[in-house]
Formats: structure tokens, C-alpha cells, sequence
């Protein structure tokens, strides 16, 4: 239900299918509980690999039991890769994440916006603590600290978190989603609210989802090669395991459409 993941499972169906492999497709919706049983059911399955996309969680032991079951998965035989996770001890396809919030803080601090909201999914996710530290880098270097708003990484969270700015002391002059998906929630309740983006209000993106430049505006977004991920996950499961984990970090870019602008002097 989240064009990141279909973009990452069309690489991987794509590779498969050149294989004549046929791919299963799961959905655990974030939770951990509900991911370990999954994991479980495919292990029990005797698939030949098994490839887990996703942020992972800051605190490695809400990944505990999905790293054990994994490695007796492994010392069977059976071969995995994941796509943006840090801790299960694995092949790993990692986007830079501190590198991808860096290039858009960077690009809004360059237009000389200075209140600037970031609508966030929960801290908790390392693929959001990276994006956040990267960001609060780049704003760091003009001296500035940015507002940060969280609710879940979803488009309705990006919603939400829009129609707050209302609650705010000073209106900011664009607003950074740390995905595509929460930004076009933004971009939608902004509508509603009879803002011009960017006119009145900047809204920038990160994952360059293929509907982000069919957007009106057309969103700026840092592209992070989704197909590709899933691609070099599908490679690593067909190789044999090695000695030591895999990894393989891929760089972002900046993409810079109509949805923002320098800031307007008064």
C-alpha cells in the first residue's frame, strides 16, 4: 500500500521472473511481532530466500527474534538480504540515509528557508534517525535547528501533521516530508486549506516515487534507486552465502521539480 515498497518488489519480481522464480510478496505493516511471524511461516515454507525491505528499529532488540529464526534459516541453507535495515546480520542494500536528509536540508537551506517544519514518521526507525540527522546537519551549518512534527509514516500522517501548522508560533515557509508519501498528504491538506505550494508554503519529498513528477506541482524529492535495491537484493539471495555479511551502500540525488522555491522578501 506504499509506492516504495512496489517499486523495490518491481525490481525483484523482474529479476525473478528473467529466472523463472516465482516471488511471494508479505506486508507486516511496521510491526515487529507480525514480521517475526511472516519470517517464521516463510522459513516453515522452505522457501530458497527470503528478502525483507524496510526500516528497521533503533533498539536492535525489537529485531531479536526475527535475527534468530534468520540465522538457523542460514545455517540450512536458506539465503536472505534485506533493503534499509541495519541489525539482522545479513547481505544488506542500504540507501545512504544520513547522506539523503543532508542533500534535502541542504537544498531548502540554499532556497534561504529558515522555518522549516520536517513531518516525520516515528524516531524509533532507523531509516528516519538517519534521514533526521542528516537534515539537522545541514541546518546546524546556518545555525538553526528545524521543527520536527511525528506521526506515522503514511500519507494520512502527512496530512495530519500539515494541518497543524495552524499550533505553530511562526508559520514555516516550507515543509520537509521524509518520504514522497507523507509529502503529498502534505500537499493535499495544504490544498484544502487553500495554500499555493510553493507559493505560500515549500514541500519537499525524499524517495522520488514514480508518481512524484506526475504531481501538480511536480514534487523536488531526493532520489533513492528503489528499483535497483530491490534488484541487487535479488542478486545477493542467488549468490552463496559469504564469509562475512554484505554490504552495499548506494548513493541518493537531489531532484529538483516545482513544489519549491526560494523564500519571498518582504
Amino acid at each position: 500500500d506504499d509506492p516504495f515498497f512496489t517499486e523495490i518488489a518491481g525490481g525483484i519480481v523482474r529479476s525473478a521472473l528473467a529466472e523463472n522464480l516465482m516471488v511471494q510478496v508479505s506486508h507486516s505493516g511496521r510491526d515487529p511481532e507480525q514480521e517475526l511471524q511472516e519470517i517464521t511461516t516463510l522459513v516453515v515454507q522452505d522457501v530458497d530466500g527470503i528478502i525483507i525491505a524496510g526500516s528497521g528499529y533503533v533498539d536492535p532488540a525489537q529485531e531479536a527474534g526475527a535475527k534468530e529464526v534468520l540465522r538457523a534459516y542460514q545455517q540450512r541453507g536458506g539465503r536472505v538480504a534485506v533493503i534499509g535495515r541495519h541489525h539482522l546480520g545479513v547481505d544488506a542494500v542500504l540507501p545512504d540515509n544520513v547522506a539523503v536528509g543532508a542533500l534535502a536540508g541542504q537544498h531548502l537551506v540554499g532556497l534561504g528557508h529558515r522555518d522549516v517544519l520536517v513531518a516525520s514518521g516515528s524516531d524509533q526507525l532507523t531509516t528516519i534517525h538517519d534521514r533526521l540527522t542528516g537534515i539537522c546537519s545541514a541546518f546546524q551549518e546556518v545555525g538553526i535547528k528545524p521543527t520536527v512534527l511525528q506521526e506515522a509514516f503514511s500519507l494520512s500522517g502527512g496530512a495530519r501533521i500539515a494541518s497543524r501548522i495552524g499550533e505553530l508560533d511562526v508559520r514555516p515557509t516550507a515543509i520537509l516530508a521524509l518520504s514522497d508519501l507523507m509529502a503529498i498528504g502534505v500537499l493535499q491538506e495544504l490544498r484544502r486549506q487553500g495554500l499555493r505550494v510553493p507559493d505560500d508554503i515549500s514541500v519537499m519529498g525524499i524517495d522520488d516515487i514514480t508518481v512524484a513528477q506526475s504531481l501538480a506541482p511536480a514534487l523536488t524529492t531526493v532520489a533513492v534507486p528503489l528499483n535497483e535495491m530491490g534488484e541487487i537484493a535479488f542478486s545477493m539471495v542467488r549468490k552463496p552465502s559469504a564469509a562475512r555479511p554484505r554490504r552495499r551502500v548506494l548513493p541518493a540525488q537531489l531532484v529538483v521539480r516545482e513544489s519549491t522555491s526560494g523564500v519571498k522578501q518582504n
